[in-house]
């Protein structure tokens, strides 16, 4: 700006020319300070304090201990079968200050652990963990993380039905019943005859019967014999061995009443069909068939008279007449 200067009575044009001068420095450049808890470092010009750290440990901060809080415990599945995995999922946040502590897991049932998991968070930091499992026992089992949690079940693995409840089987002449359940096949009958099974026996049977009566050459008139044949098989399907015996209903007129008895003994020698005593003690395999012939003196000359097979168990042939 332009000013006027006077020397004795004479004026002096003359002028001003400003010139900044800086403040004093503040602080030291790079110096630091604490102002509680908060530490302030000196600019490069040292014009001014700045805030480096809210809580520094220089300023004689202590940070809080880690404090984790548990949350949203998750099991999937609720139940699994022997063999199977079970998961289990859960969050940790932690709420105090930053650094390493754990949470307290256990698993309670018929088999069992129990141990501290441990994670390292920054303060706020929330994470997800997992846990694999799976259980070797059946039973209920209760998973603990921290104050929280959970249950599952481990069963027994599933078998499909093997067959139709009450339905039935054959396996050769075995008899096998499907149980209530299905699992299985249970053993019922050894030999059943709904398996085809056909129990052992002894079966004679007797056919071609056929009986007459015969004079032998040389004999008196009235000597007439008795000739019986008939064929015997066995149509069971084991051995069998029976007495057989030749039976006749006879009668006499001066008794005027009729019986039946055993045939005489075989005219052995003197008949020439004689063959076969009676009773005939025969032993016949599956399927053997026997010729049965006999022939003795009849008992009541001059009168016909029916005549059939018979054995100890009962079994009647038909009938013929001599």
């Amino acid at each position: 700006m332009p000013i006027t200067l006077h020397e004795g009575l004479n004026p002096l044009d003359a002028s001003l020319i400003p010139v900044y001068v800086p403040p004093p420095p503040v602080c030291t450049p790079g110096s630091t300070k604490c102002v509680g808890y908060k530490l302030y470092t000196c600019r490069a010009d040292g014009s001014a304090w700045d805030l480096t750290e809210t809580n520094s440990p220089s300023c004689g901060y202590v940070p809080p201990p880690p404090e984790f809080v548990v949350s949203n415990l998750f099991v999937s599945p609720s139940t699994v079968s022997l063999g199977e995995i079970v998961t289990i999922k859960f969050d940790v946040t932690n709420v105090g200050g930053p650094g390493r502590s754990s949470v307290y897991f256990s698993l309670e049932g018929p088999w069992g652990l129990a141990a501290p998991i441990y994670f390292t968070l920054d303060s706020g930091q929330t994470i997800t963990y997992s846990v694999p499992l799976t259980p070797p026992k059946v039973g209920t089992y209760t998973v603990t993380v921290d104050s929280l949690s959970a249950t599952f079940t481990c069963t027994e693995p599933y078998v499909p039905p093997v067959c139709t409840p009450g339905s039935t089987k054959c396996v050769g002449y075995k008899l096998y019943t499907c149980r209530a359940d299905g699992s299985a096949w249970d053993l019922t009958e050894t030999n059943s005859p709904s398996c085809g099974y056909v129990p052992p026996v002894g079966e004679f049977t007797y056919s071609n019967l056929s009986c007459e009566t015969v004079r032998i050459p040389g004999e008196a008139k009235f000597d007439q014999w008795l000739h019986v044949e008939v064929d015997i098989e066995n149509t069971g399907n084991v051995p069998e061995t029976r007495s057989i015996a030749v039976w006749i209903t006879t009668s006499f007129a001066s008794d005027n009443y009729k019986r039946e008895v055993h045939a005489k003994a075989c005219g052995y020698g003197e008949c020439p069909y004689c063959k076969d005593p009676t009773p005939l003690e025969l032993t016949l395999n599956p399927g053997e068939t026997y010729h049965y012939c006999f022939c003795s003196y009849r008992v009541d000359p001059g009168t016909i008279y029916p005549v059939w097979m018979q054995d100890d168990k009962g079994w009647v042939s038909g009938k013929c007449y001599g």
